[in-house]
């Protein structure tokens, strides 16, 4: 509404222009069928196909008359209003008739749609404009929804309402609201803010989810702080939905719930028909906090009933994880907490009692010797869980080694390492049936890892570059024994070897997992870059245990992958990783993407 009262005054002086001065500009243009201007009586009128153009903004009528001396405008026939702005300003307004006078400051516009570029639209019978920030309307009617039939899903209605633009607020006396053109709701006084307003509190658009028809009602306290609260209807519940969003210089909190009475009819064995009322609720909390070198983050979830998250929210989770996070990171060096809760939906769950882990300890640190070449690293997992009402486990995970790296002169890079770690399981089972009420297990891995990369590097007289690396990595470890079997794997029991974790000592990255034996890893890494922005890249390696590993020896061991990259605006790429005991694709892939930041478009075929 602001935009078009700027228009009306943009639009009537540019007239005024073209009253006094025969000259149009590009900003400024006047074209119909027919123009006439009276220098006399001082009125232009222009007559069929009236087109004005004024300040980015475009009118169309049948015809229009501007008397000069009395300051008044007359549009008749078709009148639109239609700026050529994109986004949020965007507007139009259609009409039948318009008139204004006393310097345009007062005007009346008859059979008026106003549409605005957020899809909103107004229209009245009858516009009345006091002044440059207010306006009265009769009977108008306001809608932000998608008209798709006669009558869109939702609107409000008024006899008399009035449009400020300084407190950038639209009222309406005697309000009606209409679902689907049918009145539902009265209220004596209604406000909300005009479209493109800054935020405030009021009434939202209504909206409609599996859960019921919902009237959201928004409340602004703070510029950093805000709550919406929505009645939410369907066939037999009311359901009230409440989101808080609170930002602070910390960080942020949002607090996302839903309640619901539920009405429960249960007919007894004498025949009797009982009615009980159950409460019955949804609740979700999440927060991230940054205090100095320490980040937090917090999330709740807790749930009356699986039934109730399936029914408003299409949710079918075996569990809700509600977890308490907090970590340090230093470069290298990192410590991390976390606490653990699991609110156990599953139909089977007979003894009511959820899981949790309490807690959840990490820990690694660096710590140079005589200089960065060589170094310490200590690393320590701890974790205390309950699953059940009868197992209770507590785990402790410390593992050291000593690494020293070398840097020859003509180019190879060498790192040595002695590494042990030292696992501590206690399982109590003092609630069940188990013969063993405790158990305490230990077990040791020690190992030596050995590496070698020698990067070469090829520059052309053009300044293409190829780049080949080849690596390897050499774990020398005991093999598995019967005392390793008694340890069960928390950890999935998924195993996947991908070109980022071929060279790593430990190639699945779970807790308690950790491979056994002797082991080899080698490949060649390969590119080549042209100035004319094509990037050709190839990987071939390969994993070698030199004993069974059990369930890793039917898993893929040789990968092989190539890409050809122009710009980083399109890629084709093919991937394989193959079993190399029996010769056959464990899985392969191709495909390719597309990227100029507005489209992007990724297609694989597995």
């Amino acid at each position: 509404m602001r935009q078009l009262c700027n228009l009306i005054i943009l639009l009537l002086c540019c007239f005024n222009a073209l009253a006094s001065s025969p000259s149009i500009n590009s900003e400024h243009f006047l074209s119909a069928d027919t123009i006439t201007y009276d220098s006399g009586m001082k009125y232009i009128n222009a007559k069929g196909h009236v087109i004005v153009v004024a300040e980015g903004y475009i009118v169309t009528a049948d015809n229009m008359f501007y008397d000069i001396n009395n300051d008044e405008l007359w549009a008749r026939g078709n009148v639109r209003v239609k700026s050529d702005k994109k986004g949020k300003d965007h507007f139009q307004m259609d009409g039948d008739s318009v008139f204004f006078k006393n310097k345009f400051k007062e005007g009346v516009i008859k059979y008026f749609v106003l549409y605005f570029g957020d899809n909103s639209l107004l229209a009245a019978s009858l516009a009345k404009r006091i002044d440059e920030k207010h306006s009265s309307l009769i009977k108008a009617q306001y809608t932000a929804c998608k008209i798709c039939g006669k009558n869109p899903m939702w609107s409000v209605s008024a006899a008399k309402s009035n449009i400020d633009l300084e407190k950038e607020k639209v009222s309406y006396k005697n309000a009606f609201f209409n679902i689907y053109g049918v009145p539902v709701f009265y209220a004596p006084y209604f406000v909300h803010p005009t479209p493109n307003a800054k935020a405030q509190s009021g009434l939202l658009m209504p909206n409609k989810r599996k859960s019921g028809v919902g009237v959201p009602i928004y409340y602004r306290p703070k510029e950093n702080l805000d709550i919406t609260l929505t009645p939410r209807l369907n066939n037999k519940d009311v359901l009230v939905e409440a989101d808080v969003r609170h930002l602070t210089s910390r960080g942020t909190y949002n607090i996302n719930s839903s309640f619901t009475n539920t009405k429960l009819v249960k007919k007894s064995d004498d025949g009797v028909i009982k009615d009980n009322r159950l409460n019955r609720y949804y609740v979700n909390f999440d927060g991230d906090v940054k205090e100095k070198e320490f980040n937090y983050k917090v999330q709740f979830n807790r749930t009356s009933d699986s039934a109730y998250l399936k029914q408003f929210y299409n949710k079918n989770d075996p569990y809700l994880k509600s977890y308490l996070y907090a970590d340090k990171v230093n470069r290298a060096n990192f410590v991390s907490v976390e606490s653990l809760y699991f609110q156990d939906l599953r139909q089977d769950n007979i003894t009511n009692v959820d899981s949790f882990v309490l807690p959840e300890i990490r820990v690694k640190h660096v710590t140079p010797i005589l200089n960065d070449d060589t170094f310490i690293t200590i690393e320590n997992n701890n974790m205390n869980y309950v699953e059940g009402s009868d197992y209770k486990v507590s785990r402790n995970a410390l593992s050291m080694s000593l690494t020293h790296m070398l840097k020859t002169d003509n180019g190879h890079l060498l790192n040595i390492s002695g590494y042990n770690r030292l696992d501590w399981y206690h399982v109590d089972l003092t609630r069940s049936n188990a013969p063993s009420k405790n158990k305490t297990m230990v077990r040791a891995i020690p190992e030596m890892h050995l590496g070698w990369q020698y990067p070469l590097v090829k520059t052309y007289l053009n300044n293409d570059i190829t780049i080949l690396e080849p690596e390897v990595l050499f774990v020398a470890g005991k093999n598995k024994s019967e005392q390793n079997l008694k340890f069960t794997y928390v950890d999935s029991g998924s195993y996947s070897l991908t070109e980022e974790n071929l060279f790593n000592t430990n190639h699945y990255n779970g807790i308690d997992f950790h491979e056994y034996g002797s082991r080899l890893s080698y490949g060649l890494k390969a590119s080549h870059n042209t100035t004319s922005g094509y990037v050709f890249k190839a990987f071939l390696g390969r994993l070698k245990h030199f004993k069974s590993m059990d369930r890793l020896d039917n898993q893929a061991n040789l990968l092989t992958s190539a890409s050809v990259n122009y710009q980083n605006l399109v890629e084709i790429y093919y991937n394989s990783r193959v079993n190399s005991l029996v010769r056959s694709p464990f899985r392969e892939e191709i495909g390719g993407w597309y990227n100029n930041q507005i489209i992007y478009l990724n297609v694989g075929l597995v």
